[in-house]
């Protein structure tokens, strides 16, 4: 791993997307400089920050060939999350399951596990509670199996979602506090602020303006980190 990629995978394991969208610039990274796990990392910053059209120009000049290990998840996560900010939720569900589906072929991984979170969350927002709900306890196994805080957390940010959408505002917020704890040992500005946005969701719905504004208010002190949910803050 060259230096440049060791700074880019720190930053992106921190959530810190604008610092590497930085590091990105002043190493001038394109289409068409840098190692291909630089630029991979580069374009899924670019997606989870709403520069889908330059993320997806770096994604399709990409080599399967190039990408090895963790990458090849990752560019699957990537192109879902550009499909989903592109309308097209059934082309982001099965970039993700394809991203799950390579990590379990080649053992298992914890950009494989992201990819199948990034699955369940999509269809928890789409197919109806029943179905969402039997595929929780296969997840929750494999998660627990990883002991990845990270991930740990996003299942449960996934699952404030759910209950939310179903009115169980009470069991969201109870999730809630399940996340925080995860996320007391995590050092992602990008969880930490999709976690607030959750939460002050969750407090608007049940009438605590209060709780909401607060976690609101923690959201954009975090957003000049990541750009994840400017638009909703």
């Amino acid at each position: 791993m060259s230096l440049g990629e060791d700074v880019l995978w720190n930053l992106h394991r921190r959530g810190e997307f604008v610092r590497l969208l930085d590091e990105a610039r002043t190493s001038r990274i394109s289409v068409v400089r840098g190692t291909a796990a630089e630029r991979l990392l580069v374009a899924h910053a670019l997606a989870s920050t709403g520069k889908v059209t330059e993320a997806e120009k770096l994604l399709q000049r990409l080599q399967p060939k190039e990408l090895t290990g963790e990458d090849r998840p990752l560019s699957h996560i990537a192109l879902g999350i550009v499909r989903e900010q592109s309308a097209d939720p059934e082309g982001a569900e099965k970039e993700y399951w394809r991203g799950a589906e390579l990590a379990r072929q080649s053992g298992g991984s914890i950009a494989g596990l992201w990819a199948e979170l990034y699955r369940f969350r999509l269809l928890a927002e789409r197919q109806p509670a029943d179905v969402v709900a039997a595929m929780m306890p296969d997840l929750r196994r494999k998660v627990l199996r990883s002991g990845d805080r990270s991930v740990l957390a996003y299942l449960h940010m996934c699952i404030v979602v759910f209950e939310g959408q179903r009115g169980r505002l009470e069991e969201a917020q109870r999730h809630c506090g399940i996340v925080e704890a995860h996320l007391a040992s995590v050092h992602n500005y990008s969880l930490h602020c999709a976690h607030q946005l959750n939460k002050g969701c969750i407090y608007f719905l049940d009438g605590n303006l209060v709780a909401a504004k607060e976690a609101f208010d923690e959201a954009l002190r975090l957003v000049d980190r990541t750009e994840i949910g400017r638009a909703h803050v």
